[in-house]
């Protein structure tokens, strides 16, 4: 694979360093982590087998890594995005994971099967980093699915990668959202006293919209009221509202 070719230059495993395991562990997953940059979404870190040599003499041992055999086609081909699917109302209760696009509105190559009219279909397309055609990435992947996790609209974000047809290097992307509950309302009651033998109460109430306009935008209200008043003699009937 060109791809492992390349990768040699930042290797952990140097010459002249001590022999140890834990380097060609991590020598592995260094590796796997840039071939998920390069597209091969099936790869992982246990179809790279570790041969020593220790033959070379002088207590040295000469170390190479290299595909098992058995490594299947898949995990050796790169893979580019074909569709892209978001379902916004998805239900944690849904008994399957729907996969149609039946319905769904099409912007800007991602496809959004949003049922009740929640969202303005911008709000995906600008959240998810990579399009149609491009070659899968998992950084842009994860960067995507930071970005709809911190909108602050969603409880729940998951997504799931399969091929598009047999014998393709295609993958198809559903993304299933779980909305979380849109307005929210909290009260709070406190009391307190003062070193300057002030005493009072102050009630807050907070109302936040988790999606005032249909962009996963953040709307929140809030207000308080308080009163304190003294029970120092000099101070007696000095009431402060607020």
């Amino acid at each position: 694979m060109k791809a492992l070719e390349n990768a040699r230059g930042r290797s952990i495993l140097k010459e002249g360093n001590p022999y140890s395991l834990n380097d060609l562990k991590a020598e592995r997953e260094r590796l796997d982590l840039i071939l998920k940059t390069k597209g091969y979404y099936y790869f992982n870190p246990d179809y790279l087998m570790a041969y020593a040599d220790s033959t070379v003499g002088n207590r040295k041992v000469r170390v190479y890594l290299n595909l098992k055999k058995e490594t299947p086609v898949d995990a050796k081909t790169a893979y580019r995005i074909n569709k892209i699917t978001v379902f916004p109302n998805y239900s944690l209760n849904s008994n399957s994971l729907d996969t149609s696009v039946a319905g769904a509105v099409n912007f800007k190559g991602v496809y959004i099967k949003d049922s009740l009219n929640e969202y303005k279909p911008s709000l995906f397309a600008r959240s998810i980093i990579y399009k149609p055609k491009s070659l899968y990435n998992s950084r842009t992947q994860n960067a995507s699915l930071n970005r709809l996790i911190s909108l602050g609209a969603f409880k729940f974000v998951k997504n799931r990668f399969e091929k598009a047809e047999a014998d393709t290097n295609k993958l198809d992307v559903y993304y299933y959202l779980t909305p979380a509950p849109k307005k929210s309302l909290q009260g709070q009651v406190d009391g307190f006293t003062k070193d300057n033998n002030y005493l009072g109460t102050q009630v807050s109430i907070n109302w936040k919209n988790r999606n005032a306009f249909r962009g996963a935008e953040q709307l929140a209200v809030k207000t308080f009221a308080g009163y304190e008043t003294s029970f120092g003699d000099s101070l007696r009937g000095n009431n402060n509202i607020r």
